[in-house]
């Protein structure tokens, strides 16, 4: 039934676009086709997703666990390894944050 949903909004898109197509180029045209592309994209990711984490809910499809890989993968960060917290307690000297010793800090954006 969802495949067949996201197979109609995909005609319904093409359609969409093809009448677009006639009308002179504006901003408000640019940012319209954006907007439903981009609406289209993430109702099709959200079809498929295998798992959810944003501020508010954090979930594994089925009950299952949570791929910390993918996590980092889809928010661009890096991992957490030991040779980093080693080298936060050689720069300032002290013990790391107990967050990053227990391993509850997993990942970072920090480019150093």
């Amino acid at each position: 039934m969802e495949e067949k949903a996201i197979h109609e909004i995909k005609q319904l898109l093409q359609l969409v676009d093809q009448k677009l197509s006639s009308i002179p180029s504006s901003p408000m045209k640019h940012d319209l086709i954006h907007e439903i592309k981009q609406w289209s994209d993430e109702k099709e990711e959200s079809e498929s997703m295998e798992q959810v984490v944003n501020p508010y809910e954090v979930s594994a499809k089925d009950g299952g666990k949570i791929d910390y890989d993918k996590i980092v993968e889809k928010f661009g960060c890096k991992r957490v390894y030991q040779s980093l917290i080693d080298r936060v307690h050689r720069l300032t000297s002290r013990d790391p944050h107990v967050f990053l010793r227990r391993g509850v800090f997993f990942a970072h954006r920090f480019e150093y």
